[in-house]
């Protein structure tokens, strides 16, 4: 798996760009992804919730 690389310049220019949302009591999500299949596993997981 690839490395997490982070770039608090970056991650600044992209918050007052974009901003965090929220919609009365639900955050707006600027970006998704599609989950892994670990992920998946996890998220279905009856035994968990």
């Amino acid at each position: 798996m690839p490395g997490f690389e982070y770039d608090p310049r970056k991650s600044v220019l992209d918050r007052s760009k974009h901003g965090i949302t929220y919609r009365r009591d639900r955050v707006r999500i600027i970006s998704v992804r599609r989950a892994r299949p670990e992920e998946v596993e996890l998220y279905e997981d009856e035994d968990l919730g």
